[in-house]
């Protein structure tokens, strides 16, 4: 392992986090922490691929501004879906956000939110990373899809609050995180005893070294 890869063991009763930061404007209760991510991960909607009883979770930080992020996602992510996701060995989650405060203002990540709720996140996943950076006034056009949604129903994402407070909520989530940058990966597995063992790698790394920490999770 490098320097990125970060072991640690978490008690979930004893992981501090502020819960006030996921609460929406209207201060309305924060909802419980999902029983299989652990904290600081909130119950609620997320991009998700693999079986919900896989012995690993990993939580992929991208962002659809980041370079390096859509190199990954389209080099390295596949290779992995093969060999991990689609046998049963992990589950992943995709939060899109990255500790850029300024970032949150972007368009791309309303959209996605979007996307999510009308099931139609993994079909965009690509063209989301490939057009993020596209002046507002062509992005709803160049996202239109003849068998999806169409520009104004892109918009309509782009702006819509319940949307907008997602994607706030994922940004709180990557800043209690303390991450150093995009792409990072939380890798999770739920003991026995009702711990978290985590691995934490920060940075572009290839399908063959996640690979091997996959594996090594798998085996502990």
């Amino acid at each position: 392992m490098n320097r990125h890869l970060r072991l640690s063991c978490l008690l979930l009763a004893f992981l501090p986090f502020a819960t006030a930061a996921l609460a929406d404007a209207d201060s309305a209760p924060a909802p419980p922490v999902d029983p299989k991510l652990g904290p600081p991960f909130r119950l609620r909607p997320r991009p998700a691929l693999g079986s919900e009883d896989a012995p690993l979770v990993v939580i992929e930080v991208t962002s659809f501004l980041c370079a390096h992020c859509r190199e990954f996602h389209e080099r390295e992510f596949p290779t992995l879906k093969k060999r991990f996701i689609d046998t049963g060995a992990v589950r992943w989650i995709a939060l899109n956000a990255s500790n850029t405060a300024t970032e949150q203002n972007a368009p791309i990540f309303a959209i996605a939110r979007g996307a999510l709720r009308a099931d139609h996140y993994w079909e965009l996943a690509g063209s989301l990373f490939r057009e993020a950076r596209r002046p507002e006034a062509v992005l709803f056009e160049t996202l239109a899809r003849p068998d999806g949604p169409d520009a104004a129903e892109l918009e309509r994402w782009a702006r819509d609050d319940a949307n907008r407070k997602a994607v706030a909520a994922d940004f709180a989530e990557v800043a209690a995180l303390k991450l150093e940058g995009t792409p990072s990966f939380i890798i999770r597995k739920r003991t026995p005893e009702g711990r978290f063992l985590q691995a934490r790698i920060e940075g572009y790394e290839s399908a063959g070294y996640l690979a091997l920490a996959f594996e090594q999770m798998l085996q502990k």
